[in-house]
């Protein structure tokens, strides 16, 4: 189906420290990669949602994928969803 030829897929990328490491989160397609540093973290969410991408592209499941996941379509490409808000909340166990 190949329809990735030079088109840029935008994704938001939550990074984060866990566990002595960096932890970067692809929300929209809840995917994860990690680093030692922020940057490295980054850099191999890309690599992880590259690959993921091109890989259903191939299965010729990208368009169902990046719908589910709320994406929309135009003439200038895909759009991500737009997040409302990001915050920390606490939550009672009681």
């Amino acid at each position: 189906m190949k329809t990735l030829d030079r088109q840029a897929i935008p994704i938001t990328v939550h990074v984060f420290r866990e566990a002595g490491v960096y932890v970067a989160h692809a929300a929209e397609l809840d995917l994860s990669s990690c680093g030692d540093t922020p940057d490295d973290a980054q850099e191999n969410i890309k690599i992880a949602v590259r690959a993921f991408l091109q890989t259903a592209d191939e299965h010729g499941t990208l368009e169902t994928i990046l719908e589910e996941a709320g994406y929309t379509h135009d003439a200038n490409g895909w759009l991500a969803p737009e997040f409302v808000s990001l915050g920390h909340v606490s939550v009672d166990l009681h």
